[in-house]
Protein backbone atom coordinates (compact mmCIF):
# COMPACT_ATOMS: atom_id res chain seq x y z
CA UNK A 1 0.00 0.00 0.00
CA UNK A 2 1.73 3.44 -1.16
CA UNK A 3 1.27 6.75 0.89
CA UNK A 4 1.11 9.89 -0.85
CA UNK A 5 2.86 13.06 0.82
CA UNK A 6 1.31 16.14 0.37
CA UNK A 7 0.70 17.12 -2.90
CA UNK A 8 1.25 13.77 -4.52
CA UNK A 9 -1.29 12.21 -6.73
CA UNK A 10 -1.31 9.16 -9.39
CA UNK A 11 -2.54 10.28 -13.24
CA UNK A 12 -1.00 13.62 -14.86
CA UNK A 13 -0.60 16.68 -13.28
CA UNK A 14 -2.43 19.09 -16.06
CA UNK A 15 -2.19 22.25 -13.50
CA UNK A 16 -1.74 22.83 -9.89
CA UNK A 17 -2.10 26.22 -7.03
CA UNK A 18 -0.22 25.62 -3.91
CA UNK A 19 -1.25 27.92 -1.13
CA UNK A 20 -0.07 27.97 1.75
CA UNK A 21 -2.43 26.21 3.31
CA UNK A 22 -4.43 24.88 0.34
CA UNK A 23 -3.33 22.55 -2.57
CA UNK A 24 -5.44 22.88 -5.96
CA UNK A 25 -4.58 20.61 -8.90
CA UNK A 26 -5.83 19.08 -11.84
CA UNK A 27 -4.85 15.84 -13.07
CA UNK A 28 -5.91 13.31 -15.84
CA UNK A 29 -5.80 9.53 -15.94
CA UNK A 30 -5.97 7.54 -18.84
CA UNK A 31 -8.85 4.96 -20.04
CA UNK A 32 -8.53 1.59 -18.62
CA UNK A 33 -5.80 2.83 -16.03
CA UNK A 34 -5.88 1.31 -12.31
CA UNK A 35 -4.41 2.97 -9.51
CA UNK A 36 -3.53 0.51 -6.46
CA UNK A 37 -4.33 0.63 -3.20
CA UNK A 38 -2.96 4.09 -1.56
CA UNK A 39 -4.03 6.81 1.03
CA UNK A 40 -2.81 10.52 1.15
CA UNK A 41 -1.75 12.20 4.16
CA UNK A 42 -3.94 14.90 4.04
CA UNK A 43 -8.03 15.20 3.07
CA UNK A 44 -8.97 16.17 -0.13
CA UNK A 45 -12.42 17.01 -1.69
CA UNK A 46 -11.89 15.37 -5.63
CA UNK A 47 -14.54 16.49 -8.34
CA UNK A 48 -14.60 14.11 -11.50
CA UNK A 49 -15.04 16.70 -14.38
CA UNK A 50 -14.29 13.90 -17.04
CA UNK A 51 -15.05 10.25 -17.19
CA UNK A 52 -16.45 7.60 -14.85
CA UNK A 53 -14.74 5.36 -12.17
CA UNK A 54 -14.97 2.52 -9.67
CA UNK A 55 -13.67 3.45 -6.33
CA UNK A 56 -12.77 0.54 -3.39
CA UNK A 57 -11.93 0.75 -0.03
CA UNK A 58 -11.80 -3.13 0.48
CA UNK A 59 -15.16 -2.88 1.48
CA UNK A 60 -17.46 -1.80 -1.02
CA UNK A 61 -17.18 -0.29 -4.21
CA UNK A 62 -19.09 2.62 -5.93
CA UNK A 63 -19.21 3.95 -9.48
CA UNK A 64 -18.45 7.82 -9.85
CA UNK A 65 -19.98 9.98 -12.46
CA UNK A 66 -18.53 13.28 -14.01
CA UNK A 67 -19.90 15.40 -11.61
CA UNK A 68 -19.96 14.05 -8.57
CA UNK A 69 -17.90 15.29 -5.46
CA UNK A 70 -15.83 12.90 -3.43
CA UNK A 71 -14.12 13.89 0.01
CA UNK A 72 -11.37 11.47 1.42
CA UNK A 73 -10.16 11.57 5.05
CA UNK A 74 -6.33 11.76 5.43
CA UNK A 75 -5.27 8.04 5.63
CA UNK A 76 -8.26 6.52 3.91
CA UNK A 77 -6.90 3.34 1.88
CA UNK A 78 -8.29 3.17 -1.63
CA UNK A 79 -7.90 2.13 -4.97
CA UNK A 80 -9.53 3.19 -8.48
CA UNK A 81 -10.39 1.72 -11.95
CA UNK A 82 -10.80 4.56 -14.75
CA UNK A 83 -13.09 3.16 -16.86
CA UNK A 84 -14.62 3.84 -20.73
CA UNK A 85 -12.60 7.09 -21.45
CA UNK A 86 -9.77 9.39 -20.24
CA UNK A 87 -10.68 10.98 -16.93
CA UNK A 88 -9.80 14.58 -15.24
CA UNK A 89 -10.13 15.13 -11.82
CA UNK A 90 -9.87 18.78 -9.54
CA UNK A 91 -8.25 18.08 -6.21
CA UNK A 92 -8.31 20.60 -3.48
CA UNK A 93 -6.35 19.67 -0.77
CA UNK A 94 -6.49 20.88 2.89
CA UNK A 95 -2.52 21.10 4.38
CA UNK A 96 -2.34 20.35 8.03
CA UNK A 97 -3.23 23.52 10.02
CA UNK A 98 -5.33 24.54 7.33
CA UNK A 99 -8.17 25.08 9.86
CA UNK A 100 -6.39 28.44 11.67
CA UNK A 101 -6.93 30.90 8.62
CA UNK A 102 -10.50 29.50 7.88
CA UNK A 103 -13.15 28.05 10.65
CA UNK A 104 -11.92 26.35 13.54
CA UNK A 105 -14.87 24.98 14.11
CA UNK A 106 -15.07 22.78 11.00
CA UNK A 107 -15.02 18.94 10.89
CA UNK A 108 -14.55 16.66 8.38
CA UNK A 109 -16.46 13.98 7.66
CA UNK A 110 -15.39 10.68 9.76
CA UNK A 111 -14.69 8.62 6.76
CA UNK A 112 -15.31 8.43 2.42
CA UNK A 113 -18.47 10.73 1.69
CA UNK A 114 -19.42 11.42 -2.02
CA UNK A 115 -22.06 15.02 -2.47
CA UNK A 116 -24.16 15.17 -6.06
CA UNK A 117 -23.11 18.64 -8.04
CA UNK A 118 -26.44 20.56 -7.19
CA UNK A 119 -25.53 20.39 -3.30
CA UNK A 120 -22.54 22.03 -3.57
CA UNK A 121 -22.63 24.45 -6.72
CA UNK A 122 -19.22 26.43 -5.50
CA UNK A 123 -16.82 24.14 -5.39
CA UNK A 124 -17.80 24.31 -9.17
CA UNK A 125 -17.30 27.85 -9.40
CA UNK A 126 -13.36 27.15 -7.25
CA UNK A 127 -13.21 24.73 -9.97
CA UNK A 128 -14.09 27.25 -12.74
CA UNK A 129 -12.00 30.60 -11.06
CA UNK A 130 -8.98 28.39 -11.08
CA UNK A 131 -9.58 27.34 -14.79
CA UNK A 132 -9.47 30.78 -15.27
CA UNK A 133 -6.51 31.94 -13.42
CA UNK A 134 -5.08 29.57 -10.86
CA UNK A 135 -3.02 32.24 -9.16
CA UNK A 136 -6.34 34.44 -8.67
CA UNK A 137 -7.69 36.19 -4.95
CA UNK A 138 -11.04 34.45 -6.20
CA UNK A 139 -10.39 31.38 -6.11
CA UNK A 140 -9.36 31.46 -2.14
CA UNK A 141 -12.30 33.75 -1.73
CA UNK A 142 -15.02 31.21 -2.79
CA UNK A 143 -13.15 28.51 -1.10
CA UNK A 144 -13.27 30.41 2.26
CA UNK A 145 -16.99 30.83 1.65
CA UNK A 146 -17.68 27.72 1.11
CA UNK A 147 -16.29 26.62 4.38
CA UNK A 148 -18.07 29.19 5.95
CA UNK A 149 -20.94 27.85 4.47
CA UNK A 150 -20.17 24.34 5.39
CA UNK A 151 -19.58 25.06 8.78
CA UNK A 152 -22.76 27.12 9.38
CA UNK A 153 -25.05 23.87 8.10
CA UNK A 154 -22.92 22.05 10.41
CA UNK A 155 -23.61 23.87 13.26
CA UNK A 156 -27.32 24.26 12.03
CA UNK A 157 -27.45 20.20 12.25
CA UNK A 158 -26.15 20.07 15.53
CA UNK A 159 -28.44 22.04 17.00
CA UNK A 160 -31.28 20.69 15.42
CA UNK A 161 -30.54 17.06 16.66
CA UNK A 162 -30.21 18.30 19.75
CA UNK A 163 -33.40 20.12 19.94
CA UNK A 164 -35.04 16.92 18.48
CA UNK A 165 -33.62 14.37 21.03
CA UNK A 166 -34.70 17.20 24.01
CA UNK A 167 -38.21 17.03 22.76
CA UNK A 168 -38.24 13.55 22.56
CA UNK A 169 -36.96 13.20 26.00
CA UNK A 170 -39.02 15.52 27.54
CA UNK A 171 -42.43 13.62 25.16
CA UNK A 172 -41.00 10.00 26.43
CA UNK A 173 -40.41 11.35 30.27
CA UNK A 174 -43.42 13.41 30.80
CA UNK A 175 -46.42 11.28 29.84
CA UNK A 176 -49.04 12.21 32.14
CA UNK A 177 -49.88 15.36 29.95
CA UNK A 178 -50.13 16.88 26.26
CA UNK A 179 -47.45 19.04 25.41
CA UNK A 180 -48.65 21.83 22.86
CA UNK A 181 -46.02 23.16 19.85
CA UNK A 182 -45.75 26.07 22.12
CA UNK A 183 -44.92 24.97 24.96
CA UNK A 184 -42.45 23.14 23.33
CA UNK A 185 -40.76 25.21 21.70
CA UNK A 186 -40.26 27.43 24.41
CA UNK A 187 -38.52 25.15 26.29
CA UNK A 188 -36.27 24.42 24.07
CA UNK A 189 -35.57 28.50 23.19
CA UNK A 190 -36.64 27.74 19.21
CA UNK A 191 -39.43 29.09 17.27
CA UNK A 192 -43.11 27.23 16.95
CA UNK A 193 -42.25 27.08 12.82
CA UNK A 194 -38.61 25.68 13.05
CA UNK A 195 -39.37 22.99 16.11
CA UNK A 196 -42.11 21.97 13.61
CA UNK A 197 -40.55 21.58 10.73
CA UNK A 198 -37.03 19.89 12.12
CA UNK A 199 -38.84 17.50 14.28
CA UNK A 200 -40.88 16.30 11.16
CA UNK A 201 -37.31 16.22 9.05
CA UNK A 202 -35.38 14.13 11.96
CA UNK A 203 -38.19 11.55 13.36
CA UNK A 204 -40.71 11.54 10.34
CA UNK A 205 -43.67 12.35 12.16
CA UNK A 206 -45.23 15.63 13.63
CA UNK A 207 -44.69 16.01 17.17
CA UNK A 208 -48.42 15.38 17.50
CA UNK A 209 -48.11 11.84 15.91
CA UNK A 210 -44.89 10.96 17.51
CA UNK A 211 -46.38 12.04 21.26
CA UNK A 212 -49.51 10.14 20.38
CA UNK A 213 -47.78 6.97 19.17
CA UNK A 214 -45.61 7.04 22.67
CA UNK A 215 -48.72 7.87 25.05
CA UNK A 216 -50.40 4.88 23.38
CA UNK A 217 -46.95 2.30 23.86
CA UNK A 218 -47.37 3.10 27.17
CA UNK A 219 -51.03 2.52 27.68
CA UNK A 220 -49.93 -0.79 26.22
CA UNK A 221 -47.66 -1.44 28.74
CA UNK A 222 -50.26 -0.52 31.87
CA UNK A 223 -52.49 -3.11 30.03
CA UNK A 224 -50.51 -5.53 30.36
CA UNK A 225 -48.64 -5.58 32.96
CA UNK A 226 -50.66 -3.76 35.75
CA UNK A 227 -54.41 -4.16 37.10
CA UNK A 228 -54.60 -0.34 36.94
CA UNK A 229 -58.45 0.55 35.73
CA UNK A 230 -58.77 2.67 32.44
CA UNK A 231 -59.17 6.00 34.31
CA UNK A 232 -55.89 5.36 35.99
CA UNK A 233 -54.02 4.71 32.58
CA UNK A 234 -56.12 7.83 30.83
CA UNK A 235 -54.63 9.72 33.90
CA UNK A 236 -51.27 8.36 34.00
CA UNK A 237 -50.64 8.47 29.79
CA UNK A 238 -52.32 11.67 30.31
CA UNK A 239 -55.33 11.72 28.26
CA UNK A 240 -58.16 14.12 29.10
CA UNK A 241 -60.58 10.80 30.02
CA UNK A 242 -61.34 8.23 29.20
CA UNK A 243 -63.06 8.62 25.71
CA UNK A 244 -60.11 10.63 24.60
CA UNK A 245 -57.95 7.32 25.43
CA UNK A 246 -60.38 4.99 24.01
CA UNK A 247 -61.08 7.14 20.40
CA UNK A 248 -57.16 7.01 20.39
CA UNK A 249 -56.56 3.17 21.03
CA UNK A 250 -59.37 2.57 18.84
CA UNK A 251 -58.16 4.47 15.83
CA UNK A 252 -54.25 3.15 16.71
CA UNK A 253 -54.95 -0.58 16.93
CA UNK A 254 -58.56 -1.04 15.75
CA UNK A 255 -59.80 -2.31 19.12
CA UNK A 256 -60.85 -0.62 22.62
CA UNK A 257 -58.50 -1.02 25.34
CA UNK A 258 -60.95 -3.10 27.51
CA UNK A 259 -61.10 -5.59 24.39
CA UNK A 260 -57.62 -5.59 23.94
CA UNK A 261 -56.73 -6.49 27.95
CA UNK A 262 -59.17 -9.07 27.86
CA UNK A 263 -58.08 -10.89 24.46
CA UNK A 264 -54.24 -10.55 25.34
CA UNK A 265 -54.47 -11.93 28.94
CA UNK A 266 -57.33 -14.80 28.15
Amino acid sequence: MINLDEGQYFGRALQSTDELRFKLSLTSYEKGERIEAHCHSNPYLSILTHGTYIEDNGRDSRLIRAGDIVFRPSQYIHQNIFQDRASTCFNIEFKAGWEKEAVNSFAFPSGFATYSSDSHPAIFKILWAHHRDPNSEAVLQILYNWLDEINAREISCRKSRRVVLEVQQILSTELDQFHSLQGLSQRVFVHPVYLARTFKKYTGKTISQYQMRIKLAHTVELLLNTKLKLSEISFESGFYDDAHLIRAFKRHYGISPHQFRLRLKA
